[in-house]
């Protein structure tokens, strides 16, 4: 919306947004921990969670002080104008794929439906960075 508005800062607005997911993410699954809408595969562990459904391994704790981590360090390259909101947004949807074979569900299935979502995103920006790379390389040549 903001890029049709001021389509000057479309790369910024960009950028800004893909830096701010992980922390987004990282926040929603504290809300999760709260809730108790997550759960993990059961687990006996250190920093079990107790349910109904017996002890389970604490995704949602996991999943929030990776995310949060992933959003420091992207924060750190954003600032040094290393980051490439392309290559964080795959290696998001990676942490997510990594993170989600922990979860209730991978008892019952081999992959769910958010790691094949999450394949397709870290194909497509796999794709696009590459593209935007060659486009770069020609104007680089010239």
């Amino acid at each position: 919306m903001f890029t049709r508005i001021t389509p000057k800062y479309k790369e910024v607005f960009f950028e800004s947004f893909v830096v701010a997911l992980p922390l987004m993410y990282g926040v929603a699954k504290i809300g999760c921990a709260f809730a108790g809408c997550c759960e993990g595969l059961p687990y006996n562990g250190f920093m079990r969670v107790h349910t109904d459904k017996g002890n389970l391994f604490p995704i949602q704790k996991l999943e929030s002080a990776v995310f949060l981590l992933l959003f420091a360090f992207s924060i750190v390259l954003y600032f040094k104008k290393r980051f490439n909101p392309l290559v964080a947004s795959s290696i998001y949807a990676i942490a997510k794929i990594a993170l989600d074979f922990l979860r209730y569900a991978h008892l019952y299935h081999v992959i769910t439906a958010t790691q094949v979502m999450c394949v397709v995103i870290v194909v497509l920006f796999i794709f696009l960075n590459r593209r935007q790379a060659k486009i770069a390389k020609l104007y680089s040549d010239e």
